[in-house]
C-alpha cells in the first residue's frame, strides 16, 4: 500500500482522519490496511490506524470480518486504552455468530464492564458486546441480569475514608476549620508546542490544557481525595469542568470525565459542551473528583486569585490570554486548592508535571 507508518503516526487530526480515510477507500483494501498497520508496536500507529477504520461504513468495515478473532484478541491484550476503545467499537460493528462466541472474550467484557477504574467508553461497549454475545443462550443471559443488579449494589467511585488513615490527616486537623484554607499558585507555562499542535491538528487550544490538566492531575496521588463538609473522600475518577456560554448569553458549567484517550476526551467535551450551551444547562459528574477551570481570553492577566464559599473546595486552574513573543508563547496559570487536600509542594508538583504534559502534547 502507498500509506506508510510515518503518514499513520503523523495523522492527528479529524481532517488528516478523513483524508487517509478518502485513499483507503479509493483502494478498497480495508483488510489490508488493517493486517499492515493495526498490530503495530508503535502505538501511535496502531491507535490512528484503528481510529481511521471507524470512519469506515459498516459496507467497508465487513472485510474485516475474518479478522473478528484478531480483533478480539487485539482488544483483550492490548496495554493501551484507546487501542482497546477503538478496537471494541470495530468488533462491535462486525457481524456476531453463535460459532464466534469466545468464553475469554465474554469473560472479559464481564469484567470489564463492571470495572470502575475503566474508562466509561470502554465499559459502555463491553456491556454491548456481552449483551449481544449473551442473546445466543439464555442461562448466559441470566449471568448477565445478574451482574448487572450485582453492579448496583457496587462501591460508588466516590467513598467516604477516615481522614487518620490517610497522609492528609495532620492537614485535615488543621485546615479544615480554617476561615480560608484555599492556596494560590501561579506559574508561567510555556505554551508554544501546544499551540503549535492547536493549529496544526485542528483542535481547540482549550480542549488541549484541559487534557493536559488532567493528565498532570491523574499523576498526583493527592487529586483522589478531596474534603466536603466535615469528611473526606477517595474518588476514582477525575473530571474537568469548562464554563460554556449558552444561547441566551449566560454561562452553565460542564463537566467532561478525564479520560488518558485525547480523541476520546476531544469527543465528549465537543459534544458535552455543545448540549449545554443548547440547553442551557449544566452538566455534572456527582462521583468524580471535579477540577474546575476558568478561562478569561479576552485579556492577559498575571495572576487570578478566586473567592472562597465554603461549599466548592474543588481545585481551580485558571487562565487569561496567552502571550506571543518572538520565540515562545507564553500564559500565566493560577491554580487554587484546598490545603486539607495537598500541601504547597504537592501543588508545585501538579504544576511541574502540567508543564510536561503540555510539551509532551497529545502523546
Amino acid at each position: 500500500m502507498k500509506l506508510t507508518e510515518e503518514q499513520i503516526a503523523e495523522t492527528n487530526s479529524e481532517l488528516s482522519a478523513q483524508s487517509v480515510y478518502r485513499e483507503l477507500k479509493q483502494s478498497n483494501d480495508f483488510i489490508g490496511f488493517a493486517r499492515c498497520f493495526i498490530f503495530s508496536t508503535e502505538h501511535h500507529v496502531a491507535r490512528n490506524s484503528l481510529w481511521i477504520l471507524t470512519k469506515a461504513t459498516d459496507a467497508e468495515l465487513a472485510q474485516l470480518q475474518g479478522m473478528f478473532h484478531e480483533l478480539t484478541a487485539l482488544a483483550m491484550h492490548t496495554g493501551d486504552s484507546a487501542v482497546r476503545r477503538l478496537s471494541l467499537n470495530i468488533v462491535l460493528r462486525l457481524k456476531m455468530e453463535e460459532e464466534d462466541l469466545r468464553t475469554d472474550f465474554l469473560d472479559f467484557c464481564l469484567e470489564h464492564m463492571m470495572d470502575v477504574r475503566e474508562f466509561p467508553g470502554i465499559q459502555s461497549l463491553c456491556l454491548k458486546l456481552a449483551f449481544r454475545m449473551c442473546q445466543f443462550y439464555p442461562e448466559l443471559m441470566g449471568e448477565l441480569k445478574r451482574t448487572l443488579e450485582a453492579m448496583e449494589n457496587e462501591v460508588s467511585m466516590k467513598q467516604e475514608i477516615n481522614p487518620q488513615e490517610t497522609n492528609r490527616a495532620y492537614a485535615f486537623e488543621m485546615w479544615m476549620k480554617s476561615p480560608m484554607p484555599m492556596v494560590t499558585l501561579t506559574k508561567t507555562f510555556d505554551v508554544t508546542r501546544l499551540l503549535k499542535q492547536s493549529k496544526r491538528g485542528g483542535w481547540k487550544f482549550t480542549m488541549l490544557l484541559c487534557w493536559c490538566i488532567g493528565k498532570a492531575a491523574s499523576r498526583i496521588k493527592e487529586f483522589r481525595m478531596l474534603p466536603e463538609g466535615d469528611k473526606l473522600y477517595r474518588y476514582d475518577q477525575l473530571a474537568i469542568d469548562v464554563i460554556v456560554k449558552n444561547r441566551k448569553g449566560g454561562i452553565n458549567s460542564c463537566s467532561i470525565p478525564y479520560t488518558d484517550d485525547l480523541q476520546q476526551f476531544n469527543a465528549e467535551y465537543l459534544s458535552r459542551a455543545q448540549r449545554v450551551s443548547a440547553s442551557c444547562e449544566s452538566i455534572t459528574i456527582e462521583d468524580a473528583m471535579v477540577i474546575g477551570t476558568s478561562a478569561m481570553v479576552e485579556t492577559e492577566l498575571d495572576s487570578i486569585v478566586n473567592q472562597y464559599s465554603g461549599v466548592f473546595n474543588n481545585p481551580m486552574v485558571m487562565w487569561g490570554k496567552y502571550r506571543k513573543g518572538w520565540f515562545k508563547t507564553t500564559l500565566p496559570i493560577s491554580f487554587q486548592f484546598h490545603h486539607t487536600q495537598m500541601d504547597g509542594g504537592d501543588a508545585a508538583s501538579f504544576l511541574e508535571e502540567l508543564q510536561r504534559c503540555i510539551n509532551e502534547g497529545g502523546r
